[in-house]
């Protein structure tokens, strides 16, 4: 078995929950950190892959330090030692806030090298958020396969938010559970029955809104939902995050991996509260992003103001299987009419089977499926679609093309897709 990454405790199990309580899912997950039953896929792309770590200071709070790791085309990687899925450090946090046996935090290793030197040129940048209370590498498959294509993929821990991250001296700093976001998610898990009751209502009026305006009011309700409007703050947080990500890589006198970036050919891609913070930035995308990639992302928003339209080519890979207490809160339907009417034009890719968690590397763990953590979607299916569609949407995006003219995958009984361009629909 062979693992890569994705513990989280409360980890927004479609629309942040999945489980009778944070420590006892983490110490479910992290039992199977370093085992996968399914092997990661060896990168296809023609390039050897690299990886390293940058330390990015916030330049409004300066003693706030954003964690980047960076995965890049490498030029050799000859002498270069494979990176580990999960390192020890990662695991020691676990195992000190969640208590779960050190012995189990073995270092399985990656097809990723550390350090070694890049490749030459300017390459296509992927900027990457997780999802709520997770880790930076927690889509590690999906980033040395882009790395391996030729992108240089920067994914964020933020400090106090992020299961693990560092300071500006190198320092650890692990997740904050005394936070008041942490703390509001462990109260509504409590009684999670009644509060998937009425979250569910809500995601089905997102589905079934046939105006904008009856969209507008039923994201409103969302952004209202206890949860949501505990995660607003961190949600602007990690958008002014994001976006000092893109300054380095637009900066006159960039250094260390910024060099390797192209400044005009920028995607920013999330899971979960990663995909919200995506689609929020396209509403106002700085120069030199060409579009987004939301995995399982929800959409909500405040309804005192208008939806402003997302103004960047869109690919959304949504859950179809999220059942919790008898209530579904798949993202399947809950997009299209944030999509519909605007003029950027999207992709929506509906995954038959497929739960919040199977977009993460926990998809490599099918024995979660006995816990109803993954849905039924076959995973080596999974992982295929995954890579496919996001490399194809890249392609057309950062390399030019017709974004939308056809589906960026072949038709499959595994999958709905859905082509929204401009004000026209084709289904």
């Amino acid at each position: 078995m062979k693992r890569a990454s994705e513990p989280t405790p409360g980890h927004w199990r479609r629309l942040i929950l999945r489980a009778s309580g944070a420590a006892g899912l983490m110490a479910a997950l992290t039992a199977c950190l370093p085992t996968f039953e399914i092997a990661i896929p060896e990168p296809t792309g023609s390039f050897p892959v690299g990886i390293t770590q940058e330390i990015l200071l916030d330049r409004v709070s300066p003693l706030r330090a954003i964690t980047l790791d960076i995965w890049y085309p490498a030029g050799s990687t000859t002498g270069y030692s494979k990176a580990p899925y999960v390192e020890k450090a990662l695991g020691d946090i676990q195992s000190k806030i969640y208590g779960i046996p050190s012995f189990l935090n073995s270092e399985v290793p990656s097809f990723s090298h550390q350090g070694a030197p890049p490749a030459p040129g300017r390459h296509p940048v992927v900027i990457f958020n997780h999802g709520y209370a997770s880790f930076s590498k927690q889509n590690f498959s999906n980033f040395q396969e882009l790395a391996s294509h030729g992108y240089v993929v920067i994914s964020l821990a933020h400090p106090g938010e992020s299961l693990a991250a560092k300071d500006a001296t190198g320092s650890l700093v692990p997740l904050d559970m005394q936070s008041e976001t942490y703390l509001t998610v462990q109260r509504i898990q409590k009684d999670m029955g009644a509060y998937v009751k009425q979250l569910a209502p809500i995601l089905e009026r997102q589905r079934q809104a046939s105006t904008p305006e009856a969209y507008t009011l039923a994201s409103g309700d969302l952004a209202r939902d206890p949860q949501y409007a505990a995660l607003q703050p961190q949600l602007r947080r990690w958008l002014r995050d994001t976006r000092e990500v893109i300054g380095a890589i637009q900066g006159s006198h960039r250094e260390g991996a910024f060099e390797w970036t192209a400044p005009g050919n920028i995607t920013v891609m999330g899971h979960s509260l990663g995909g919200a913070v995506a689609m929020h930035l396209a509403t106002e995308p700085p120069e030199g992003v060409r579009g987004i990639i939301n995995l399982d992302g929800p959409w909500f928003h405040d309804d005192s103001e208008p939806i402003a339209p997302i103004r960047v080519p869109s690919l959304n890979l949504l859950s179809t299987h999220n059942m919790v207490e008898n209530q579904d809160l798949a993202m399947r339907g809950t997009l299209h009419s944030l999509y519909r009417g605007g003029s950027a034009g999207a992709h929506i890719i509906e995954v038959k089977g497929a739960s919040h968690l199977n977009f993460t590397d926990l998809n490599f763990l099918p024995v979660l499926k006995f816990a109803s953590m993954l849905g039924p979607v076959d995973s080596e299916l999974m992982i295929t679609t995954q890579n496919q569609a996001i490399m194809e949407f890249l392609k057309r995006t950062t390399q030019g093309g017709a974004v939308f003219e056809t589906p960026l995958i072949p038709e499959s009984p595994a999958l709905t897709q859905h082509v929204i361009s401009g004000t026209e629909r084709h289904d």
